[in-house]
């Protein structure tokens, strides 16, 4: 991504939400924030929570990396965004993080993108 588009991204409040889940200082997940944030993730624009996620893709790693397929996993569950458009936008990233160094991220990445690829051919049906 462009400074731009960045800049963009980094001022939406989907953006902020996503972050501050992901990027906190808890190392475990509470149940209780991810259903918080997917409700804020419900009223935002849905473009602005994929470049959001593209862009926390592309810049952090590890426990943070984990804290959004988790979030991306929830996306799915709720039909938030339709797969095609995730994986029109992800799938790149998702792609490279498959072959992660921690086994953590390497798995949920994988177990996403199966769901992802089911869920596109699902609606080809």
């Amino acid at each position: 991504m462009d400074d731009e588009a960045v800049g963009h991204i980094a001022a939406t409040s989907e953006f902020d939400a996503i972050r501050q889940f992901c990027c906190g200082d808890a190392k475990t997940v509470s149940l209780d924030q991810l259903g918080a944030l997917m409700d804020k993730l419900a009223l935002g624009e849905r473009m602005n929570i994929l470049y959001a996620m593209k862009h926390i893709l592309e810049t952090e790693t590890g426990e943070s990396v984990f804290k959004l397929l988790l979030v991306l996993e929830k996306i799915q569950e709720t039909a938030l965004i339709p797969a095609t458009v995730v994986l029109n936008v992800l799938q790149t990233n998702l792609e490279v993080l498959k072959n992660d160094e921690n086994a953590k991220v390497a798995i949920k990445t994988a177990k996403n993108l199966a769901i992802l690829e089911f869920l596109k051919d699902s609606k080809k049906s």
